[in-house]
């Protein structure tokens, strides 16, 4: 639950307008607290506020935030996008390798991921798909999805003011990579990396 109160906060936080911030605050963290009686997650409904509050700021044309992104052109902030996607590849790679572990094993998620089952033994090396396995293993070793996160912000920020792809490239790429970094930073995510790294 205080996880889900820090989200909305954050969230929050980046709504343009001061009395629409406080509104969408006390809005959220209503809906956080009457989660539970909804046997609903509270940490899905902050998710779901913060994913409106960045589209809040991508559709807002709030003065306070042109002086922040002088200069800043259409190519750069698509290019901003285009780098926080390819960034989030690596780990959408791992999640549909896992699933075919478990279609191929037939064992549940527990079973697979306790390391009786080396993910190398499972790569087909005729496929090309497979043959991103070991830049996904690097990827990993060394927590490319941290740089997705620190990107987040900065997509978030530069999908403001935007035309067409220059807005919603950024804003795709900073939703795919909160999706990655609160994946990766789970119980599941870690269980996850220590398997593929075995």
């Amino acid at each position: 639950m205080n996880i889900a109160r820090r989200i909305v906060t954050v969230a929050a936080s980046v709504v343009p307008g001061r009395d629409a911030r406080t509104r969408y605050r006390e809005q959220w963290l209503a809906d956080v607290e009457g989660a539970a009686e909804l046997a609903m997650s509270p940490t899905r409904v902050a998710l779901g506020a913060a994913a409106a509050a960045v589209r809040l700021a991508a559709t807002s044309r709030a003065p306070s935030l042109a002086p922040a992104l002088p200069g800043i052109g259409p190519a750069a902030r698509r290019s901003v996008g285009i780098v926080q996607l390819a960034l989030a590849v690596p780990y959408l790679w791992a999640l549909a390798f896992w699933a075919y572990a478990r279609i191929r094993l037939g064992l549940p998620n527990d079973e697979l991921l306790t390391g009786a089952h080396d993910p190398k033994n499972l790569v087909v090396l005729w496929i090309p798909l497979f043959w991103c396995y070991p830049s996904v293993v690097l990827w990993l070793a060394f927590s490319g999805w941290v740089t997705a996160a620190v990107l987040a912000p900065v997509g978030a920020v530069l999908s403001v003011g935007g035309r067409g792809p220059a807005s919603w490239l950024p804003l795709a790429g900073t939703g795919a990579a909160v999706a990655t970094a609160v994946l990766a930073a789970s119980d599941f995510g870690q269980a996850l990396r220590i398997w593929l790294l075995d």
